[in-house]
C-alpha cells in the first residue's frame, strides 16, 4: 500500500451502519493505491512496479496484501499517489449525482450542503465546466472563501441553530444534494424550486432527515437516494470502466482538483481517524513509509 483514503463512509462501515458490512474480523478502508511487488505465473496485464487500485472488499488500511490479479485495476503513472487514492469514490459520485436524476442545462442551479467536502468540491468543478451554477452551504466563513475562489457561484454560511437568509437564491435550484442529514436538509430544500429533486447520498450528522411537509405537498419536491455501490451493481464492467475513464479524463483536463491531504502512517491510526472526523482537517490519507 502506498496511500489509502479515509472517507466518511468508512466510519459507517466501522460503526455497522453502512449498506454492506464485512464479516468480522475485518480490515477497514474502501479506497487505496498500491504498488505491485510480485506477480505469479500467467499474469500478463500487471508488472512489478505498476500502481493498482486495491480491492475494496479486502480492506485497504493495511501494509500489503496478496490477491488475484483480476481484483486489481491498473492505474496511470502520471498522477501522484495522493490523487490515485481518491479517485474511486468521490469523483464518480459527483458525476453520477449530476447526471442520474435531473437533465441539467446551462444556467440551472444546484444546491448542496457540505459544499467543502470532496464530493461538494467535485460538484462545483463539474458544474462550472457545464455552465451550471452552484449554491453551497458550509459551516465556516473561511470555507466559503475557499469555495468562491474555486469557482462556486454562491456560498451560504450556516451556523448551528440558525436559519440562513437565502435572498435571491431561495427557490431556484432544480437539483438539491444532501450528504449531511438532520435539519441541514431543510436549508437545501429552501433553495429548491417547485418540482425539484433532492438526492441524499450521505448522513454525516447521523441525525434523521427532516422532510419539509409543506414543500413536499404544495411544491411537489421529489426525494431520492443514491449509493455508488448500488449503481456499480446495476451496471456491467463496460459501464463501470467508462465511468472510471471519465474520471481520469477530468483529472487530466484539470476539472477535478484535489486539495493537499494530511498523511499518517498506519501506526497513528487513532490520530488519523480523529483528524478525519474534524470539520477543519480536510482530506486524510494513510501512507506506508516502507513503500
Amino acid at each position: 500500500m502506498r496511500a489509502a483514503a479515509v472517507h466518511p463512509s468508512d466510519f459507517g462501515l466501522i460503526q455497522g451502519s453502512y449498506g454492506h458490512l464485512r464479516k468480522l474480523p475485518a480490515v477497514g478502508g474502501r479506497e487505496g493505491v498500491a504498488e505491485v511487488t510480485e506477480v505469479g505465473q500467467g499474469v500478463g496485464h500487471l508488472r512489478v512496479g505498476d500502481r493498482v487500485r486495491m480491492p475494496e472488499h479486502l480492506g485497504v488500511w493495511r501494509e500489503s496484501l496478496t490477491t488475484q490479479a483480476s481484483d486489481l485495476l491498473k492505474l496511470p503513472k502520471n498522477l501522484p499517489d495522493e490523487v490515485l487514492a481518491r479517485l474511486a469514490v468521490n469523483p464518480p459520485s459527483a458525476l453520477l449525482l449530476l447526471e442520474e436524476f435531473v437533465p441539467l442545462k446551462p444556467g440551472d442551479w444546484v444546491a448542496q450542503n457540505a459544499g467543502n467536502s470532496a464530493v461538494g468540491r467535485a460538484v462545483i468543478s463539474l458544474c462550472r465546466s457545464l455552465g451550471v451554477r452552484t449554491l453551497s452551504f458550509v459551516r465556516r466563513p473561511e470555507a466559503a472563501s475557499d469555495l468562491l475562489a474555486a469557482g462556486a457561484d454562491a456560498v451560504v454560511v450556516v451556523r448551528p441553530g440558525e436559519t440562513p437568509d437565502l435572498g435571491p437564491h431561495a427557490g431556484r435550484a432544480v437539483l438539491g444534494l444532501n450528504s449531511v442529514g438532520g435539519e441541514n436538509l431543510l436549508h437545501v430544500t429552501a433553495a429548491c424550486a417547485p418540482g425539484a429533486t433532492v438526492v441524499t447520498f450521505g448522513g454525516m450528522t447521523g441525525d434523521k432527515i427532516r422532510f419539509p411537509t409543506r414543500r413536499l405537498i404544495f411544491d411537489d419536491l421529489v426525494f431520492r437516494g443514491f449509493w455508488l455501490d448500488a449503481w456499480k451493481r446495476r451496471h456491467d464492467a463496460c459501464a463501470r470502466g467508462a465511468l472510471e475513464q471519465r474520471v481520469l479524463d477530468h483529472c487530466a483536463d484539470g476539472t477535478f482538483h484535489f486539495p493537499p491531504a494530511q498523511k499518517f502512517p498506519l501506526s497513528e491510526w487513532a490520530a488519523a481517524l480523529s483528524a478525519a472526523r474534524s470539520p477543519r482537517s480536510g482530506p486524510v490519507l494513510f501512507v506506508n513509509p516502507a513503500a
